[in-house]
């Protein structure tokens, strides 16, 4: 689907805040309310649009610091036994990691994020995931400042 510059100042405005109705689109936008309603059903039916979101205040929650772990997988148990990336995906997840993603790069293989209370939390996690079969190393970043 090509998307011309009305279906991307659609997208945009939705991108910043995902609760505008038609209307308050079709207003900025200054096009048909119809038009704006007709466009976002055609941009979710065609999986352009995957859901909408919440951004959360994590201080607010008591949950202000965010650490990303860089994990480098073994592949192998000390046992010998083979250790996939999505299952070591899914065994960090269950620790109750906020976000894990597998990537591919020199340094790691799999994103790690966090959020906790303090930077105690943040140790005892890293203590967790060393503890699972299939992880050669880790090495933590602490957020200082979102913007």
């Amino acid at each position: 689907m090509a998307l011309d510059r009305k279906y991307l100042d659609i997208l945009d405005l939705l991108k910043k805040d995902g609760k505008l109705t038609s209307n308050q689109i079709s207003r900025r936008l200054k096009i048909p309310s119809s038009t704006v309603h007709n466009r976002i059903k055609k941009l979710e039916s065609d999986g352009i649009i995957t859901g909408y979101t919440v951004h959360v205040d994590y201080q607010k929650l008591g949950k202000s610091l965010l650490a990303h772990i860089l994990i480098k997988t073994a592949y192998k148990t000390p046992a010998g036994k083979q250790v996939s990336q999505e299952q070591l995906a899914a065994r960090i997840k269950a620790l109750g990691a906020d976000e894990v993603s597998t990537v591919l790069v020199d340094e790691a293989d799999i994103l790690v994020s966090v959020r906790t209370h303090d930077l105690y939390e943040i140790k005892e996690f890293t203590k967790k995931l060393q503890q699972l079969d299939g992880i050669a190393r880790t090495h933590t970043l602490i957020v200082l400042n979102t913007i």
